[in-house]
């Protein structure tokens, strides 16, 4: 079960102050200037390379040291690790409302972490897939949100495309600084992953031996609940395998839209990977069989479900230990930006 302590959401924001640099111009380094945000649905910790998963999930094998830098392992080695971050709910809705409000809710009284930054004069974006897509209060403070639904061929690809478009076409075109929110549905079910250009993930860590039927769709995994379906070791280890592909396939995303963030492949006329702090973190993770017959229990208060992947990258000011220990929570991911960019969190933020 997870374990929370009373003062683990404000020994959140006080360790990440005290090792990175904010606007305060005694500190050491260069500030940042715009806030890039990633969030990815149903990401187990211990299922991200970075966090001692054995498999390659998040490293990037087989690519160019260079590019492997933008990797999430990669990106996250930049940075500042939180080993043991926690989100407050196995279902995504809740814990992306918990990490845009600073709270435990979101509700029309609560201001929004884009809300505080577009009233500072910030230019905010947002692209969204899964429970995200629709927007709804999610949506607030955001200039720009745009939502892939399932009637989209590939909604993760499209968002990022969306992102990267919006950067160039509104947000640079300006002199103002930007948030960024992109919103990846990543390994949430079915896990069938698409192929990226010739890279094929459904094969990535498939044994090439297994010959059942098991596969990721929701059929599928909804008919593991009963005990008689028969499935063995080898057919959820099978379905596993898929579910990591689709983690491989989100760093395969994240690599790329990085890439593009530094103003490679001539997208964007600047660097703006390395004047932003970029924060990632899933919104849950997933039971994956572990605890009775789900693959995903939104009511799960395990930590297969609760322990997320969480990291801040900004080399220019972020300084310190690179891994931390304390148990942390999404919901003081947006007092912690506040903090840094200097501006005071609304009534009803944490």
């Amino acid at each position: 079960m997870t374990r929370h302590a009373p003062w683990a959401g404000r020994a959140f924001a006080a360790l990440a102050l005290v090792l990175v640099a904010c606007a305060d111009p005694q500190r050491p380094g260069t500030p940042p200037r715009n806030v890039v945000l990633i969030t990815v649905s149903a990401l187990r910790a211990d299922h991200v390379s970075a966090w001692l998963y054995p498999r390659p999930t998040t490293s990037s094998p087989g690519v160019d040291p260079e590019v492997r830098r933008f990797s999430l392992d990669g990106l996250a080695g930049q940075g500042v690790m939180f080993a043991h971050a926690f989100a407050p709910s196995a279902a995504s809705a809740p814990s992306l409302a918990s990490l845009h409000a600073g709270s435990r809710s979101l509700d029309g009284e609560a201001a929004t972490l884009a809300e505080s930054f577009r009233d500072a004069g910030f230019r905010t974006g947002a692209f969204a897939t899964g429970a995200a897509a629709g927007g709804g209060e999610l949506a607030r403070g955001f200039e720009r949100f745009e939502g892939f639904g399932d009637d989209v061929e590939d909604p993760d690809y499209a968002a990022v495309v969306a992102a990267t478009a919006w950067l160039r076409e509104e947000a640079l075109a300006s002199e103002a600084p930007f948030l960024l929110w992109l919103h990846l549905s990543g390994p949430r079910a079915p896990y069938a992953p698409r192929p990226l250009g010739k890279d094929d993930f459904a094969a990535r860590f498939a044994d090439p031996d297994y010959a059942g039927s098991a596969d990721g769709s929701l059929d599928y995994l909804a008919a593991l609940r009963d005990p008689a379906s028969g499935a063995d070791g080898l057919d959820l280890g099978h379905v596993v395998a898929l579910y990591d592909a689709e983690i491989a396939r989100v760093d395969q995303l994240v690599r790329s839209f990085a890439q593009t963030l530094t103003g490679r492949f001539d997208v964007l006329p600047r660097d703006v990977l390395n004047e932003s702090v970029l924060v990632f973190a899933g919104d849950s993770g997933a039971e994956l069989f572990q605890h009775g017959r789900a693959f995903e229990d939104d009511a799960s208060l395990h930590d297969a479900s609760l322990h997320v992947p969480v990291f801040l990258r900004h080399p220019a000011s972020l300084t310190g230990k690179r891994v931390l220990a304390p148990v942390v929570e999404l919901r003081d991911l947006a007092p912690t930006l506040l903090d840094w960019f200097g501006l005071a969190p609304p009534d009803g933020m944490d």
